[in-house]
């Protein structure tokens, strides 16, 4: 009876790391097809959509008085982001790096080269703004059905955005989970015109699969370095890349409150180019 009585409990063991792997795959299964529930709600949202605003060529605005260079921009800008619209409206991450396609994203980056608009030039390009972060707000089901493995990036640089479109690209990716993003403003723009420190940092609060975050040619002063160090640790940021980001260079104050804080013991890189680095 004993033996048997043995037998039997491991018998009962065997069926009962049966049940809890079964029951593992049933909670997978569920949560996999409830992502891909969502993706295909927001693709049927998506049937009936359509990019309203008008792309024009370079010869229309240059019968508007704009010269070449300007009227080239005009165009080309607005023409590259409705192609980056309507692929996310149709749940396609628009840009593919790498040879097997494991790095999925969407990047902007504009030429260093292209002219710098006055606000009222910049205006003509607010509308197509709109179109893009009304198509990346709704595109989070997106991330549910990428492959295992594959890494996501936003990278925002050399752009000069119209006012009030910072607002809503921040607005855009909040609780977007890519694992790199990347921010630089365009050189020699004003303040208004490109993303805040402060909008980054509410980006990266949101974003638990943050890993890695580049910043370049934004204004950071001795309390914003307070807020990246408390980003970094309490997120899950293993590499920070600050570029061009100090106007005074960096001192002993920001020196030291890198050093004290905590996060570099979190960090596997931390990149400091053009940092003017005056701290002995």
């Amino acid at each position: 009876l004993t033996q048997k009585l043995d037998a039997m409990m491991q018998m009962m063991s065997r069926m009962e790391e049966r049940c809890c792997r079964l029951e593992a795959k049933y909670n997978s299964l569920e949560n996999s097809l409830g992502r891909q529930f969502e993706y295909n709600n927001m693709i049927g949202k998506n049937q009936s959509w359509k990019y309203s605003t008008p792309v024009h060529p370079a010869e229309y605005w240059e019968t508007k008085g704009y010269d070449d260079d300007v009227a080239e921009y005009l165009s080309e800008s607005s023409d590259f982001l409705k192609r980056m619209t309507e692929k996310m409206r149709c749940g396609e991450f628009p840009d593919e790096y790498s040879i097997d396609g494991n790095e999925k994203g969407i990047d902007l980056d504009w030429q260093e080269s292209d002219p710098i608009l006055d606000p009222a030039v910049m205006d003509k390009m607010r509308p197509h703004w709109r179109e893009f972060a009304d198509a990346l707000k709704q595109f989070t089901p997106a991330f549910g059905v990428l492959p295992d493995g594959c890494e996501s990036f936003f990278n925002l640089m050399d752009v000069q955005l119209p006012g009030n479109v910072a607002w809503r690209l921040r607005d855009a990716l909040m609780n977007k989970p890519f694992q790199t993003l990347r921010f630089v403003n365009k050189t020699g723009i004003r303040n208004n015109e490109g993303i805040s420190l402060d909008s980054i940092m509410d980006i990266v609060k949101s974003n638990k699969h943050l890993r890695k975050l580049f910043i370049g040619n934004i204004l950071i002063g001795s309390d914003d370095i307070a807020k990246i160090c408390s980003a970094v640790c309490h997120g899950s940021i293993v590499e920070l890349d600050i570029q061009n980001c100090f106007d005074n260079g960096l001192g002993d104050e920001m020196v030291t409150s890198l050093l004290r804080n905590g996060c570099l013991t979190k960090l596997e890189s931390l990149g400091l180019d053009s940092a003017r680095i005056t701290s002995s």
